[in-house]
């Protein structure tokens, strides 16, 4: 019974570990436990839940958020280092939150790169999101009433789309946010590095409203 037991577990993992295969071969490094209930209909609950401990313990996926899970490549399976620009449009999606990633992340992003932070910044609706620390991962999120989204750009990411402050939104609010990224010397250097990506066009009305 025992034995039995045992090649039931397997063969669940094996099911699971099949179907997050599939996943990677789509460049989806990423899913929700209610796609897996979808895709895999015939496993309990129970069933589910228990292969996917069993995988996390093997660093083969990380709940990064409840019922929200990341798959870990094999390349980063030793370092635990998962780059967030990967996986945030897919959890703010299924969070069903507007967003932006901004500040000191936008920024290297735009070309800033010897500004690259050890977290990365997220700009997301009400209500507010504690930040998430896993596996190396540090994610900051700044609560906002509303997205600008004509201020934004998408930008290509090897599992989808990113949005991302426009240079011109990334330096002011890297002024008002100045303390969450190491004060108001730190701001003016990165922003003197996006000057030239922003142009005396970009200061558009809807910018002006949204400072004010």
């Amino acid at each position: 019974m025992q034995k039995l037991t045992l090649m039931n577990r397997n063969n669940q993992i094996i099911h699971i570990e099949n179907w997050i295969e599939k996943r990677i071969s789509m460049g989806r490094l990423s899913f929700s436990l209610k796609e897996i209930r979808e895709a895999i209909p015939e496993k309990t609950d129970l069933a589910i839940k228990a292969a996917l401990l069993r995988l996390s313990k093997k660093k083969r996926v990380l709940s990064i958020h409840k019922g929200f899970y990341l798959i870990i490549m094999p390349r980063q399976s030793g370092s635990g280092m998962i780059q967030p620009i990967l996986f945030i449009d897919s959890l703010m999606k299924y969070l069903e939150r507007d967003y932006y990633v901004g500040l000191l992340s936008a920024a290297a992003l735009h070309g800033a790169a010897h500004q690259r932070a050890q977290e990365t910044f997220v700009f997301t609706t009400f209500p507010v999101l504690r930040p998430t620390l896993k596996e190396g991962i540090k994610i900051n999120y700044i609560s906002k009433k509303e997205t600008p989204d004509k201020l934004l750009q998408e930008k290509k990411t090897e599992a989808g789309y990113l949005k991302v402050s426009s240079p011109v939104l990334t330096a002011v609010d890297l002024v008002q946010f100045e303390t969450r990224t190491g004060g108001l010397n730190r701001a003016t250097t990165v922003i003197n590095e996006l000057a030239e990506s922003i142009k005396p066009k970009d200061f558009t009305k809807e910018l002006i409203d949204w400072v004010q």
